[in-house]
Formats: structure tokens, sequence, C-alpha cells
């Protein structure tokens, strides 16, 4: 078995010379942290909780009548994979911030699910 988001050997390598570069870091930090401003616009216009994240991800907490499984189900169908949080005993999902196109995307077809 491989996990679901295994990595090659050359993806690694490729991972290890981007963080050596620092100013690359940077941008790509100070980027997330610009996307996730967008996330806790979209929560708020939602209605939903967003945990406050220092990473490069969100965690989205869904109102009762909103379930985090069938709402992560409806968006693999449509091409987009979250993590459901339900096994950790959370009625959420986890959301890796991606580029501008990548998160109005999922800002499009998760307002459409809800």
């Amino acid at each position: 078995m491989r996990p679901p988001f295994n990595i090659t050997t050359l993806s690694l390598e490729a991972a290890t010379a981007a963080l050596a570069d620092e100013a690359f870091v940077q941008e790509s930090v100070q980027e997330c942290f610009e996307q996730m401003k967008h996330f806790e616009t979209f929560a708020a216009k939602q209605g939903i909780a967003l945990i406050p994240s220092y990473t490069n991800f969100v965690t989205l907490q869904l109102r009762n009548e909103q379930k985090s499984s069938d709402l992560a189900f409806a968006l693999l169908k449509k091409g987009i994979i979250v993590r459901d949080l339900s096994s950790y005993g959370l009625n959420a999902i986890r959301v890796t911030v991606g580029t501008p196109e990548q998160n109005r995307r999922f800002f499009e077809q998760f307002a459409a699910v809800l």
C-alpha cells in the first residue's frame, strides 16, 4: 500500500532544491498567506467557521446541517480533493491553499455543493 499523496524520488529532489532558494520560499509563504485571506472572506460569507492556520491549508468547520463527509464526496465528484475530518470527530474539511485559479475553482464548486 502507498499513502494517498505519495511522492517520487524526483519530486523529493525538486522540493529539496526549491527549499534551498530562500527568495522562492519567502515568496511562496507570502502568496500562501495572501490566498488564505480569500478563504477567510469566503468562509465568512458562507457562515462557516475557519480555524486560524499557519500552514498551507485551512480547516473549514461546517454548520450542523452540513455533513463534512457528504461535502467532501460531492467535491471529489467535481475533481476537488479535500480532507474530510469527520474521522477526527470534527464536522470539518481541510483544504490546501492553492493558486488563485485553483482557489477560485474551489470556492465556486464548494458554494455550489453547499
